[in-house]
């Protein structure tokens, strides 16, 4: 330990004391440099005390007594040290095009990392990379960044990185940078065209930054929409304590008649809050593509969703277990025809999903009904008596076959999916419910919903229908036919089996059951504004639509057209005629199985003036709204408007629906600088605090635009008191700001909230 008698002292002098004596000076100028810059890492403060301390004099000449103890050494300058340490910034680093860099089994610290097209950066062997608050990793087109076994993490435990751009092509199909069995292809050529790919892999944490995006920053604004588009693979990674894992924005464009899917993939990744101090924690979010892919990943603690889709498709395949989030899943569409999502393996062959939680709800899909709408199957759901497995909300197609349901208010509540919704095929099929407040909840317009071979147990109310008199409750009107009995099983000791509020409030229905039961949970009990039919046939197959087609021809179409055709006129004739009525509802959702399959078999292979021709001859308001949301898809929005000027506006709800989409239209229209007028945020909020079917849309603008969040609600629901006391739907209440980054343009919102004191 030198002692100096002034920082530019040239004499010194070298006394007893060593470590005991250094140790705490030392300490105090590292706690003085600390106060100045939090963040400073231990790699950066022994930089900054070895380039500020003063030389010894002579203690570099050979000849000099202490030469072996002090040679390179120097004298601490605190006043220096502290002065360096308000403005350090650690080094940035660039990886050049053709150039691969390698940082193994070290920790360090960058302001900024940028790999070059057909650049490679490897971090691996448990390193550790630090970056500068707000400081981000940019991979360029036809760029590499490999994390195997290593950390990206802050250099400042109070804040946040910025987390990592890549950059994609959204005129060019992904890469698909991994083999049949998941396996990363790290050695997969891209040419400089092609979008950056970031892989992380094998034991990688990912920690306390913002988001993994897939799009450019910086940039002009064509620029940053050409770079959308960049790919994620992440296996065995763990994600923890950020504001948001990673964003997915648009790819490709809707309005230059590309198929491509999405090709990143999440496998075996933990996505957690684990320090219960990041304000609005989320997963994934997924803005206008498709196909992004989770296998066996945990979401646990999540302050909102663990994924949360606008106008997309995700593919929640196998294995995925959601505990303790505000909620597991939304997929919202802002425009009929918009949304899909596959939850689970439809054969059951794969490891179920879970879902567990107490006082949550799982899964939200509003106006989902693209590529076969939502699909769940072979789930397991639990939780808590505040929860409801499933919310349908809007006009949707749907197949929920084969979960089960346990512990919940309820396993499902459908509202309005039928009200102008052109696809039919909605079931909810050979599920297990039991100890639930409710098993199936419809709530008012329906009118193609069917429930078969589901098993309650312990449920108060198994199924129930309601409405009111403007919004009257309707399923299809054949519960099962007059061929095929509806086969659930009831649990009538514990509750009532089919609850119907009176015809009011609901139109009546079928229920058809086994001519000759064998079970008598097969027969419903209790009395309701339905009729029950005994019929003969064998238990529904769960495994596959009732009447679907094998490789469906337009002139297959055509027939069925016919055939609806003839059954009407026929029914006019005779209409109290039940087994006309029954053929002809067959018939009808026959037809619009042939027509989704058609449409959606067009689309696939880019033929969207097909799609729109099979539609138009319909000629029907449901076929409209699908046709509007078809031109929207495409990104055909002048075209968009002109034909929702053609629609009608009688109701209210047409009203809102023409409202709300033209909002929409002038968003997509002018994405860069499209701001909500005051009036334009009052109407969706007016439309999204409703019971109109149209409530969907203008939600998920909020969502897309506000970062708004939607409870489930419903009367027979209980919050327990810790659910209410802490959590609200749209804000935490111990937030005082909120950022939301909006994925349509490269803007922020920031929101300080009201001033306190």
């Amino acid at each position: 330990m030198w002692r100096l008698q002034s920082p530019l002292v040239v004499d010194c002098g070298l006394g007893s004391a060593n470590s005991s004596l250094a140790a705490p000076y030392v300490s105090g100028v590292i706690a003085l440099m600390l106060c100045e810059n939090p963040c400073l890492s231990p790699a950066e403060i022994e930089n900054i005390l070895k380039s500020t301390s003063n030389p010894i004099p002579n203690a570099d000449e050979p000849g000099d007594p202490w030469f072996n103890d002090l040679n390179g050494a120097g004298a601490l300058n605190a006043y220096q040290a502290v002065l360096a340490a308000q403005g350090a910034v650690p080094p940035s680093l660039t990886v050049q095009s053709g150039q691969t860099v390698t940082i193994s089994n070290q920790t360090v610290s960058y302001s900024s990392i940028t790999i070059e097209s057909q650049g490679t950066l490897v971090i691996n062997n448990q390193s550790v990379v630090q970056m500068h608050k707000l400081g981000f990793i940019t991979v360029k087109r036809g760029a590499k960044l490999i994390v195997d076994n290593s950390t990206l993490t802050t250099s400042c435990p109070k804040d946040y990185w910025g987390g990592i751009r890549v950059w994609g092509n959204n005129t060019m199909p992904q890469p698909v940078v991994y083999d049949a069995n998941d396996n990363p292809l790290l050695q997969y050529p891209l040419s400089a065209d092609q979008a950056g790919v970031v892989f992380l892999l094998n034991n990688s944490r990912y920690e306390r930054g913002n988001a993994i995006s897939t799009h450019a920053l910086g940039v002009n604004y064509p620029t940053l929409v050409s770079l959308r588009g960049g790919v994620v693979f992440a296996k065995n990674t763990e994600f923890v304590d950020n504001r948001r894992v990673a964003e997915f924005t648009q790819y490709p464009p809707p309005n230059a008649g590309y198929t491509f899917k999405n090709t990143s993939k999440f496998i075996d990744c933990l996505f957690m809050e684990a320090s219960g101090d990041v304000d609005g924690s989320i997963g994934v979010t997924i803005w206008d593509t498709d196909g992004i892919t989770f296998n066996r990943c945990n979401f646990q603690d999540l302050d909102w969703e663990g994924i949360t889709t606008y106008d997309a498709g995700a593919i929640i395949k196998d294995g995925n277990n959601f505990l303790n989030n505000w909620r597991a899943i939304t997929n919202t569409a802002t425009y009929p025809f918009g949304a899909w999502l596959e939850v689970g393996d439809k054969n059951g062959e794969l490891i179920p999903n879970y879902f567990e939680s107490p006082d949550r709800d799982f899964i939200y899909s509003s106006a989902s009904n693209k590529w076969g709408g939502l699909k769940v199957y072979h789930n397991e759901f639990f939780g808590g008596k505040g929860g409801i497995g499933i919310w349908i909300d809007g006009p949707s197609q749907y197949q929920v076959d084969n979960n089960s349901f346990e512990g919940l208010s309820g396993a499902m509540t459908v509202v309005n999916s039928g009200a102008k919704n052109e696809w039919k095929q909605n079931f909810i099929r050979c599920n297990a419910i039991q100890n639930t407040v409710w098993g199936i909840d419809f709530y008012g317009e329906k009118r193609h919903a069917q429930f078969l071979g589901n098993q309650f147990q312990s449920v108060e109310s198994d199924m129930m229908l309601r409405g009111d008199a403007l919004n009257k409750g309707r399923i299809r009107t054949n519960q099962g036919d007059v061929n095929k009995p509806a086969w659930n099983c009831f649990d009538t000791p514990n509750g009532g089996d089919i609850i119907t509020e009176s015809d009011a409030t609901t139109v009546s229905f079928r229920y058809w059951t086994p001519n000759e039961a064998s079970e008598p949970c097969l027969i419903p009990t209790t009395t309701g504004n339905y009729s029950i039919n005994p019929t003969t046939g064998i238990e529904p197959n769960c495994n596959k639509l009732p009447g679907a087609i094998d490789n469906p021809t337009e002139e297959d179409l055509g027939d069925i057209r016919q055939q609806v055709a003839s059954l009407e006129g026929q029914l006019q004739q005779d209409p109290n005629n039940q087994t006309l009525e029954s053929q002809w509802l067959d018939a009808l959702y026959q037809k619009e199985l042939l027509l989704g399959g058609l449409v959606r078999e067009k689309m696939e292979a880019g033929d969207y003036a097909g799609a729109e021709a099979l539609l138009a001859e319909e000629n029907t308001m449901e076929a409209d709204y699908s046709l509007f949301g078809l031109k929207m898809g495409r990104g055909a929005y002048t075209e968009a408007q002109a034909f929702l000027n053609t629609l009608p506006q009688t109701t209210q709800d047409e009203k809102w629906f023409v409202q709300v989409q033209q909002i929409n239209i002038q968003r997509l229209q002018n994405e860069e600088t499209f701001q909500l007028s005051t009036q334009q945020d009052s109407l969706l909020n007016q439309v999204a605090d409703s019971e109109s079917p149209v409530r969907g849309y203008a939600r998920a603008i909020l969502m897309l635009l506000k970062d708004k969040h939607y409870e489930s609600e419903h009367p027979l629901v209980e919050r327990s008191a810790y659910y209410i006391e802490n959590e609200e739907p749209d804000a935490k209440p111990t937030a005082k700001w909120t950022v939301a980054p909006n994925p349509a343009n490269h803007s922020v919102r920031i929101d300080f909230g009201k001033e306190t004191s």
